[in-house]
């Protein structure tokens, strides 16, 4: 009986000295993931390694998508044909100064991207917010590791070239459609002024 206490006892001891040596490798592990992450992320955001993108093309078929319907008196404001509509949408080429960022968000006509490389292939991102600061469209992105999504980074970027009507623009709220495919005629409330008024 007394063997049987003493081997336990050894047991049990070994098994005590190994847990505070695993423990410390993985806390070394996670201290270096997160310091290598910290580093990615200043230099992400010193450099500016990463730049707000439009398709092109998207975008042309949305200006012909929105013509079309104005053509055929189908584009709608506040839920009534909209007047005069012809006079009031993008004409081509298609460019972003012919939209407002809440219009663009909206659509998901805008997009983010890595201008570094070694970035791309690393991290993923995906937009997180929409908001306003002093009339100025921000767009809130998430990144993560691709292979380690526990540090997160939220950086915001202002959208700049856009139509701007300051006070008199419709607000998107981006909780509200971020789950949500919003049609043109769903979206081009945000395209004009709060009366209707398309860059004026």
């Amino acid at each position: 009986m007394k063997k049987w206490i003493k081997n336990n006892l050894i047991i049990f001891g070994t098994v005590s000295a190994s847990l505070p040596v695993v423990f410390s490798f993985s806390c070394r592990n996670n201290s270096s993931a997160k310091t290598d992450f910290d580093n990615d992320m200043n230099k992400l955001e010193n450099e500016k390694s990463y730049a707000i993108e439009i398709n092109e093309t998207k975008l042309t078929e949305e200006v012909n998508q929105i013509q079309n319907l104005a053509a055929n008196n189908e584009l709608l404001f506040n839920g009534q044909p909209l007047v005069d509509a012809e006079n009031k949408i993008p004409i081509l080429p298609a460019k972003i100064a012919d939209f407002t960022a809440d219009y663009l968000v909206a659509r998901k006509l805008i997009s983010f991207k890595f201008t570094n490389e070694e970035f791309s292939q690393k991290y993923d991102w995906k937009i997180s917010d929409f908001y306003e600061d002093r009339f100025k469209p921000i767009l809130k992105i998430e990144i993560w590791n691709k292979t380690n999504s526990f540090y997160k980074k939220r950086i915001a970027i202002e959208i700049t070239g856009t139509i701007n009507y300051g006070q008199k623009h419709n607000h998107m709220a981006y909780n509200e459609i971020k789950n949500r495919d919003l049609t043109i005629n769903e979206a081009y409330w945000y395209n004009l002024d709060q009366n209707g008024n398309y860059k004026n």
